[in-house]
């Protein structure tokens, strides 16, 4: 079968080395033969055109690199950006970079995965074997840590999971496949669910009523995210509660400014996330300067105004973007 090409930003002539071709030779396509799928190992939230760009700020100053490490980026939404051509090869792979192509997502373990990101890097590695990559299989995908010479846990899937994905791009390739039915989890009357195969913790969660703050709250000696057929998640218990205050003005705000109700905005400096709209509660991520945050909710305090969010794992979130009206940003 042949697939369509997804929508993508095309940011080639602003990625890292334009238009220069970084320290290997250029190759035709014909000689690529493995798509390697990564994550970046960070879950950074926004506009992906600003974060790819501050990974590769990062591989520029800390590694020295004179062009990036993926031909394609997804960021948290699901949208792809188009950083190289195929016949460019880029970093990824370390001996194994002339030979292959990278696409990578924005994040740092199998439970952080959006659907929305999965979705896109399917049908962005579906459209390339059955276009400029034909000469491809399913079979040619490699999760980072398959790769020879490349000792890392990237990107997060096992190897049994990495080979159902690649005999699910065959299948569809092949035109044989009905659709992947979405994992479902049957909430359990017990204190405690036994995982199976395919789980997820944000799964779990929620069909136990739980955010992933909550269940990791449940179960505080899980060193990460991770789960294995059999574990025990303790599903019931005494867990924090997420605070939803009153929308809109406090009383004892006098003429606030007001600001859209719902939109974008971009921070010009950096602005702790938290779990309610107080200061007092614990710091869970940090928007930086340059990343933009998609709100539908705004909330003014006695000083600061806060908007809020529902994050990827389901929870709200909020984050300062401004006090005594002095904004952190602009409204994009």
């Amino acid at each position: 079968m042949t697939f369509a090409k997804p929508k993508m930003t095309d940011r080639r002539k602003q990625a890292l080395g334009y238009p220069g071709r970084g320290v290997y030779a250029r190759r035709n396509k014909s000689a690529i033969r493995n798509i390697v799928w990564h994550y970046t190992a960070t879950t950074h939230s926004g506009y992906g055109g600003d974060i790819i760009k501050a990974h590769e700020n990062y591989w520029k100053n800390t590694h020295g690199w004179d062009i990036g490490g993926y031909h394609y980026y997804i960021d948290r939404a699901g949208n792809i950006f188009w950083n190289y051509d195929l016949e460019i090869c880029t970093y990824g792979a370390s001996a194994a970079n002339p030979y292959t192509m990278h696409i990578s997502v924005e994040a740092s373990a199998v439970s952080n995965y959006t659907p929305a990101q999965i979705k896109a890097r399917e049908d962005l590695t579906l459209w390339l074997l059955s276009n400029d990559l034909k000469h491809l299989t399913g079979q040619s995908m490699r999760g980072h840590k398959e790769v020879p010479g490349n000792s890392t846990s990237c990107p997060g899937y096992s190897v049994a999971q990495l080979n159902k994905f690649r005999a699910d791009l065959d299948a569809k390739l092949k035109g044989d496949v009905k659709p992947t039915p979405p994992q479902v989890v049957k909430p359990t009357s017990n204190d405690y669910y036994t995982v199976k195969h395919g789980d997820t913790l944000w799964l779990v969660a929620t069909a136990h009523g739980l955010t992933l703050n909550q269940i990791r709250e449940l179960n505080p000696t899980r060193k990460n995210d991770m789960l294995y057929t059999g574990d025990k998640l303790r599903v019931k218990g005494d867990v924090p509660k997420i605070d939803t205050p009153t929308e809109g003005k406090e009383q004892g705000l006098k003429n606030p400014k007001e600001y859209p109700n719902k939109g974008t905005f971009e921070f010009n400096q950096s602005s702790a996330v938290r779990n309610s709209p107080r200061l007092d509660n614990k710091v869970v991520a940090n928007y930086n300067k340059g990343e933009r945050v998609n709100y539908d909710r705004i909330l003014y305090g006695a000083s600061y105004t806060w908007l809020s969010y529902i994050s990827y794992d389901g929870t709200r979130r909020y984050v300062a973007c401004g006090d005594n009206g002095q904004l952190y940003g602009k409204f994009v």
